[in-house]
């Protein structure tokens, strides 16, 4: 999973680096991309953090950076397409009120603004995780011999108050997507070539469906580690991919359709000019045929 991620987020970085300067590219930003690609790659390397674990009772360093990349991955990848589904909203407010300043693209403080704000709320919830009560790893043992040595055990992390802290950073993230699921909603009417509404929508409303259905699914399968562990890779996984395919994938054919026009075009315009030059070349060729026709009636007749 980690290793499919990196890769289309290296494909997608290289592809972005070679047409940094196509009109498609800049109208699209190429930093507000940059951070989706960052954000993708902090979040997905939660799926490292999770596969790390101890045969004994620890402890394993990596517990408490599970919920720091998640979150922080999070920030970064859904503060920027808020920016984004902010503009479009913008936009739609503009189209109804006639305000030209809402159609400008928002400006690289807006963006880092509203990345900041909500990297903000993410960090201080996970600073008072941190310091009150942390995640660590402990092992259950589940059977023992007649003798009471244990036979088979499971290790995860886990602390007192993870419930109240995940829950709290769960909600939150679930009201921002519900904000912007509702934003995307209202300005549905945009046309797609005046902004990226479409795909914005596709990307944000398959990460909140990812993420209704996923928590259900890790509340019944808590208590096996194994499962937890799947299903929760899986959802990262998902989410982080679907985000970049759409968003890179849209622009990749975006640019592959206008390289397409452009060539069509120069082809109509060489064959235009073909034509003009035989249709010339023939005018020329029968103005010399009448021309020697002309010297040869005016030499016969003297």
């Amino acid at each position: 999973m980690v290793a499919v991620n990196f890769f289309v987020v290296a494909i997608c970085a290289l592809w972005l680096y070679c047409f940094r300067n196509t009109t498609q590219v800049r109208i699209s930003q190429p930093m507000y991309l940059s951070l989706i690609l960052l954000g993708c790659l902090i979040s997905t390397s939660t799926i490292i953090a999770l596969a790390q674990q101890d045969d004994g009772d620890g402890p394993v360093p990596a517990c408490m950076a599970i919920p720091w990349l998640y979150s922080v991955g999070f920030s970064i990848t859904f503060g920027t397409l808020f920016a984004k589904i902010r503009h479009v909203y913008k936009l739609y407010k503009a189209a109804v009120t006639v305000d030209v300043e809402e159609c400008l693209a928002p400006s690289q403080q807006e963006i880092f603004g509203i990345v900041g704000g909500i990297l903000l709320l993410d960090i201080t919830i996970l600073l008072v995780w941190t310091i009150v009560d942390p995640l660590e790893w402990q092992r259950t043992v589940e059977t023992v011999d007649k003798f009471g040595y244990p036979l088979s055990s499971t290790g995860q992390c886990i602390c007192d108050d993870w419930v109240i802290f995940a829950g709290i950073i769960g909600s939150l993230h679930l009201a921002l997507m519900l904000l912007a699921v509702g934003m995307c909603y209202v300005s549905r009417k945009i046309p797609t070539q005046l902004s990226e509404s479409k795909y914005l929508g596709i990307a944000m409303f398959s990460n909140l469906q990812i993420f209704v259905i996923g928590l259900p699914i890790l509340v019944i399968v808590g208590s096996d580690p194994p499962t937890s562990f799947f299903v929760r890779s899986s959802i990262i996984w998902m989410n982080d991919l679907v985000v970049v395919t759409v968003i890179f994938g849209n622009l990749m054919i975006k640019r592959y359709l206008e390289s397409v026009k452009v060539t069509e075009r120069d082809e109509e315009l060489e064959q235009i000019a073909r034509q003009n030059y035989e249709q010339k070349r023939e005018a020329a060729v029968m103005d010399r045929k009448e021309a020697t026709t002309l010297v040869s009636n005016m030499l016969l007749q003297h």
